[in-house]
């Protein structure tokens, strides 16, 4: 069980600069966030190019601090 106070405005502010930066993956990513900053990003994307791509676009939000990225890539058994 998840335990963390989450903060669903900054949850909020990284899902929707997804959303506008990366729309055709966005809602394949799940975003978790706390009150010091702190994001965990989960899901799988299509090529390595999207996960450099998603990491830029969150450490530009305003309020993240830190970023826990479990982020893997679709057909592959190592991600």
């Amino acid at each position: 069980m998840d335990t963390r106070v989450h903060d669903q405005n900054l949850e909020m502010r990284v899902t929707q600069a997804l959303f506008h930066n990366k729309p055709e993956i966005s809602r394949d990513i799940m975003v978790l966030a706390t009150p010091d900053g702190s994001v965990w990003l989960r899901g799988l994307i299509p090529t390595q190019v999207e996960r450099w791509a998603i990491l830029r676009t969150v450490r530009q939000v305003p309020g993240v601090t830190q970023i826990f990225f479990n982020i893997g890539m679709k057909g592959n058994d190592h991600a």
